[in-house]
């Protein structure tokens, strides 16, 4: 597909289900879906968002490199919605696909 964005690509899937599709769809969205909050907790108290959100490589070198020396943990501060924003994205993508997957 031609850099057309995620968004649209699962809001023109989504209104192409059915209703019971489309409940499934949100059920296991809703069980997968990162949050903002407990990402914001995670990279408080422990440097772990990036784990959470399933990136081990960026978290390896945040470790590694104390944050980035404190500057990229604060820089993180300002990108964890966007992070989080894109992470639910790719599962709502991925979440699509399994859904047509099992349905045929």
């Amino acid at each position: 597909m031609a850099n057309i964005p995620k968004e649209v690509l699962v809001q023109k899937a989504l209104s192409n289900l059915n209703q019971e599709d489309r409940l499934i769809f949100e059920q296991s969205f809703q069980r997968k879906a990162k949050s903002t909050g407990v990402s914001y907790l995670l990279w408080f108290f422990f440097g772990l968002h990036y784990a959470y959100l399933g990136q081990w490589g960026m978290q390896i070198l945040y470790w590694i490199t104390f944050g980035g020396f404190l500057i990229w943990a604060l820089i993180d501060l300002f990108r964890i919605p966007g992070l989080v924003e894109s992470v639910n994205r790719d599962i709502a993508v991925q979440t699509l696909h399994d859904l047509k997957v099992a349905h045929g």
